[in-house]
C-alpha cells in the first residue's frame, strides 16, 4: 500500500476554538499546489482520509477539487492527537485500497512516520505545513514502512 501524509496547510493563529481554525489565504493556495503537484507527478490516492479539523478538512477539501475520483472520508481519530496506533487501526479498515492520502496534523503524522520507519523517538520527523510525504508499507505496523519522498510544499 502507498500512504501519502499531507499535513494541513497554513491557518489562522486563532479563533473561537482550535477546531475551527481556517486555512488562510496562504493555505488555501499550499493546498491548490499540493494537489497540483499530485496531479502533475500522477500521485492519485484512491482514498483520502482526513481530520475533520476544520483547517484539515478544507486542505482535503480542495484536494479533492483537484481529484475528483479520489474517495473522501471524514474520520474523527485523525483529530488532533492521533497516536500511531490508533493510525494504524483506521489503516487498517481500508487494505483494500492500493494508495491512500492522509490529512492530518502535526506532531501526530511525524510521530506515524517515525513509527512506521522505526524510529526510535517518537519525534524523530517534523511535518510541516502542507508538506507532502509519500511511504510504501507493508501492512500499518511499526517499521513495516519505506519512506519514498518527503517534500516540504516550498519545494514543489
Amino acid at each position: 500500500m502507498y500512504l501519502f501524509l499531507l499535513r494541513h496547510a497554513e491557518a489562522e493563529a486563532s479563533a473561537v476554538t482550535d477546531f475551527k481554525r481556517a486555512l488562510t489565504p496562504k493555505g488555501e493556495k499550499q493546498a491548490h499546489h499540493v494537489a497540483e503537484f499530485c496531479q502533475q507527478q500522477q500521485i492519485l490516492p484512491e482514498l483520502v482520509l482526513t481530520s475533520p479539523v476544520l483547517r484539515a478538512r478544507q486542505t482535503a477539501d480542495i484536494f479533492i477539487s483537484h481529484h475528483p475520483t479520489s474517495e473522501l472520508m471524514e474520520l474523527p481519530a485523525l483529530a488532533c492527537g492521533m497516536s500511531p496506533d490508533i493510525a494504524y487501526f483506521e489503516l487498517r479498515q481500508y487494505l483494500t485500497f492500493e494508495s491512500i492520502l492522509m490529512v492530518g496534523h502535526e506532531p501526530d503524522l511525524g510521530m506515524l512516520i517515525s513509527s512506521l520507519l522505526g524510529a526510535s523517538s517518537a519525534y524523530a520527523v517534523h511535518v510541516r505545513k502542507a508538506s507532502l510525504t509519500g511511504l510504501q508499507m507493508l501492512k500499518p505496523a511499526p517499521g513495516a514502512g519505506t519512506l519514498e519522498f518527503s517534500i516540504p510544499c516550498k519545494f514543489l
